[in-house]
């Protein structure tokens, strides 16, 4: 049952490897694609701090994160159209987006991209936005190869992307928070002027992210350091399959079409960090906050963290923590008990 699931959650032919010529971080060629990005990410700031824009978010109709194609994020995702169409199916309902329109993904919500072109010259192409605690991914997508399944689906594909650490990232996670919670309670507000204030709010706080986005790229090669594309790429294929118990650095070379000893080296040389490592401290901050935010058994924490074995899950997490993930949330909710009171008193 776990391959079956892991079968729809993860597809490789999505994925095209990347001509060694375009590995070079200062080329032309993604010099071109970063300026690009940029210049569509100024764009939507105007219009969303203009409010002349859709935006759309789906309902989140239950706090536990349900089976089925796709994959999740802990922290919310945002979504911009630039041109072709973009089909989102979610547990509960489908929205599609079109050229000039913004979808927000809230936390712990699955969803499963599908996309096409709407004509010969206008292929697809988008740009997302994901700010996690203090890391940022940035990238453009556009169309990968139809898949061989005789249905003519279709996925996206990154085609440039860019990732930082910095700090001030916590800034743009808050406000997308803040503008799927508002964004939802316009969707049930009673009265029109209520609506209109928390779509008007909704968009200001998402015009702010983009501009926040900016600044931050443009502040990061201000100083003189831009990231290998390829270590980027690895980053953000680690977040979209973390899930996945399949997860390796040998795959994740087979993706980017160079050889493991290739991929590590390019990763530790980049971040001082073996990619391996990077593997199970990204699931072990996923599971942390799983345990923290809600009530998941050990055995959907360890899931959803990519670990198909509880008792291996719970070996690697005492390495990190000194604990059980069962001891680390009673302490945990035993600190939070503690300073509720002490702030009562």
């Amino acid at each position: 049952m776990r391959a079956d699931r892991m079968g729809k959650t993860f597809d490789r032919r999505a994925i095209q490897f990347i001509p060694k010529e375009q590995l070079a971080p200062n080329g032309d060629f993604w010099v071109g694609l970063s300026e690009r990005m940029r210049t569509f990410l100024y764009r939507y700031s105007a219009a969303l701090l203009a409010g002349t824009i859709e935006v759309k978010i789906p309902k989140r109709h239950s706090e536990s994160i349900q089976d089925g194609p796709g994959h999740f994020h802990l922290a919310p995702e945002l979504f911009l159209q630039l041109d072709g169409i973009a089909h989102f199916a979610f547990p509960c309902e489908e929205l599609t987006l079109l050229p000039g329109q913004v979808l927000l993904v809230p936390p712990r919500v699955l969803h499963f991209e599908t996309i096409r072109a709407d004509d010969a010259t206008h292929p697809f192409a988008n740009i997302v936005v994901y700010p996690n605690d203090t890391e940022l991914t940035c990238h453009l997508s556009h169309e990968a190869a139809a898949d061989d399944s005789g249905q003519g689906l279709r996925r996206p594909e990154c085609e440039y992307l860019e990732a930082l650490d910095d700090p001030s990232v916590r800034s743009l996670h808050d406000w997308l928070a803040d503008a799927a919670k508002i964004g939802l309670e316009a969707q049930t507000a009673s009265g029109a002027e209520e609506r209109s204030l928390a779509r008007t709010q909704t968009s200001a706080l998402l015009g702010a992210v983009c501009v926040g986005v900016i600044r931050l790229l443009d502040r990061r090669k201000a100083g003189g350091h831009t990231e290998l594309p390829l270590v980027s790429m690895v980053r953000a294929w680690v977040q979209n399959q973390l899930g996945d118990c399949e997860l390796s650095v040998a795959r994740l070379a087979d993706q980017a079409g160079c050889s493991p000893d290739y991929l590590s080296r390019a990763f530790i040389s980049a971040t001082g960090e073996r990619l391996a490592g990077y593997i199970n401290r990204q699931r072990m901050k996923r599971a942390t906050q799983l345990l923290s935010e809600g009530d998941l058994s050990g055995k959907e924490v360890a899931w959803l963290c990519g670990f198909a074995n509880h008792s291996y899950f719970s070996q690697v997490f005492r390495q990190y923590h000194g604990c059980s993930p069962s001891a680390w949330r009673n302490r945990r909710r035993w600190l939070s008990v503690g300073t509720e009171g002490g702030s009562e008193a």
